[in-house]
C-alpha cells in the first residue's frame, strides 16, 4: 500500500494542561496522497483504523506489535469516498461517495478483507454525512442535493425522504424520543420525529451564523450539542422545552467534530484551530445573556457615533457600541477595556466586559471548565473509543493521530 506508517513511543508527543489531564501520541499514519475526509476506530479483535480520502478509497490499518499501525486493506471505488459509518456489532461499513451512492461492506478475516454487500443510490450528489438505527435497521444519508434520505441497513431498500432547503452537513439522531436533528449550511438545524418510517416537521433551531458542522447528543440529559463555522458550540436544552441554550466559545476557528462521553460528562471538540478542547459538562452554566441595544454607553451615558443629536449637544464625538459579555449591556471602548475569560457563561478566553462585572468577578468565576490540547493539525474529524480509551483525530495535513487518553477516562 502506498501509506507509510510512522509509528511512536508512548510519551513521546505528550500534550499536558494545567488540571492534571493528559493526552500521549501514540501513532501517526501518513502517505494518503489525498484528503482525508474521515476515518474511524475499529476496536475489536481488528484494533485498528479505517479512513475514506479524496483518491477514491477505504483503507484499513490494523494494530500490530508495539502500537504500529500497518496497512491491510486498500479498496478503490467508484467515486470519491466521503464520508464513512462504522457499525460495531456486526462489522460493517457504510461508505457514502461523491455521487450519491452508498456502499456496504463488511470486516472479514480478522480485518484483512473488505467484502461488498450492497450498492444503494440514495442521492444524486456528494453524501456529507451517514447515521446508522440499529434498533430501527434505519441508515439516514444526507446530502449536497439537500434531500434527507434513508434505507433498509439489511434490505438496502429506499423507505423515506425529506426536503430540506439547503446543503446538508450533519445529522444526530435520538432513539429515546425518535427525533432526528438535520444541520444544515445556513446554520439551521432541522427537528424531525420519525413516525412509523415517516418523517414529521417539528421545528428548526437557530443559533449559529454559520453552516452547522458537526452535532451530537446527550441522551441522560435530552442536549444537543451543535458546532459551526462561527467558531462556536451551542448547547440546546431540548428536554426541558423551554429553548434554553447556552454557547462554548473557545475555538478560533470553526469547529469540525463533536465527540459526548457520556460516562464522564465530557464533550470533545475538534476544529480547524488545530485544537481539541474537553469541556466539563457537569458543571453548572449560564445562558448567554441577550445584548441591549442603546444610543448611549449604559455605564457613562456616552453617545455611540450614530447618536447625533446627542453628539450635537455636547459637541463631542461617538463611540463605537460594544457589549458586556456577562450582563449584555451596550457600552463603549473606554468601558469595556477590561477583558477576563468567563467559564460559567461559556467564555474560555478573554472577552470584554463593563466596568461593573468586571469588579466584581469571582475567584469560583474565574475557574476553567475546559482543557485545551493543541495538536498540531487542523482538525477535519474525529472518533474515540472508550473502551480502549483511543481518541483519533484526521487532519487537513492527511496525517491520521492515534491518541491515548489519561486521567480523562479512568
Amino acid at each position: 500500500m502506498a501509506a507509510e506508517i510512522k509509528p511512536l513511543e508512548q510519551n513521546s508527543d505528550e500534550i499536558r494542561s494545567g488540571f492534571g489531564r493528559k493526552l500521549n501520541l501514540l501513532s501517526t499514519i501518513e502517505g494518503v496522497p489525498l484528503d482525508i475526509n474521515m476515518a474511524v476506530l475499529l476496536g475489536g479483535e481488528e484494533e485498528g483504523v479505517a479512513a475514506v480520502s479524496e483518491d477514491k478509497t477505504v483503507r484499513i490499518w490494523l494494530k500490530k506489535n508495539k502500537g504500529k499501525y500497518w496497512g491491510s486493506v486498500c479498496q478503490h471505488l467508484p467515486a470519491t469516498a466521503s464520508s464513512i459509518y462504522y457499525q460495531k456489532d456486526k462489522h460493517k461499513i457504510y461508505v457514502g461517495l461523491n455521487n450519491g451512492t452508498v456502499m456496504d461492506f463488511v470486516i472479514t478475516d480478522n480485518g484483512t478483507k473488505l467484502s461488498h454487500i450492497r450498492d444503494v443510490l440514495a442521492h444524486v450528489d456528494r453524501i456529507t454525512c451517514i447515521e446508522v438505527i440499529p434498533a430501527l435497521k434505519f441508515v439516514f444519508t444526507g446530502s449536497k442535493d439537500t434531500y434527507l434520505q434513508w434505507h433498509c441497513s439489511e434490505s438496502g431498500k429506499k423507505l423515506g425522504k425529506f426536503k430540506i432547503d439547503v446543503w446538508i452537513s450533519s445529522l444526530c439522531f435520538d432513539l429515546a424520543s425518535k427525533c432526528l436533528f438535520v444541520g444544515d449550511l445556513s446554520g439551521q438545524i432541522t427537528v424531525l420525529k420519525m413516525v412509523e418510517g415517516s418523517a414529521h416537521f417539528i421545528t428548526v433551531l437557530k443559533g449559529h451564523t454559520a453552516s452547522v458542522r458537526c452535532l451530537a447528543w446527550d441522551n441522560e440529559n435530552s442536549l444537543l450539542f451543535s458546532g459551526g463555522g462561527d467558531n462556536t458550540i451551542v448547547v440546546w436544552d431540548i428536554g426541558s422545552r423551554k429553548g434554553t441554550t447556552v454557547e462554548l466559545s473557545g475555538h478560533q476557528d470553526r469547529v469540525e467534530c463533536l465527540i459526548y462521553i457520556p460516562t464522564f460528562k465530557q464533550l470533545l471538540s475538534g476544529g480547524y484551530d488545530s485544537n481539541l478542547i474537553i469541556w466539563n459538562m457537569d458543571a453548572q452554566r449560564n445562558s448567554t445573556p441577550e445584548w441591549t441595544e442603546s444610543d448611549k454607553c449604559e455605564c457613562c451615558n456616552g453617545p455611540f457615533f450614530w447618536n447625533f443629536k446627542m453628539m450635537w449637544e455636547i459637541k463631542s464625538l461617538g463611540g463605537r457600541q460594544h457589549h458586556c459579555r456577562k450582563c449584555g449591556k451596550a457600552i463603549c471602548a473606554k468601558c469595556s477595556s477590561n477583558v477576563s475569560i468567563l467559564p460559567q457563561y461559556g467564555f474560555e478566553y478573554p472577552v470584554r466586559l463593563c466596568l461593573n462585572c468586571h469588579a466584581n468577578l469571582t475567584s469560583e468565576e474565574l475557574q476553567p471548565l475546559a482543557t485545551f490540547y493543541h495538536l498540531k493539525h487542523r482538525i477535519v474529524h474525529a472518533d474515540a473509543d472508550i473502551n480502549t480509551k483511543r481518541l483519533l483525530t484526521v487532519g487537513k495535513d492527511r496525517v491520521i493521530k492515534i491518541w491515548e487518553m489519561v486521567d480523562n477516562w479512568n
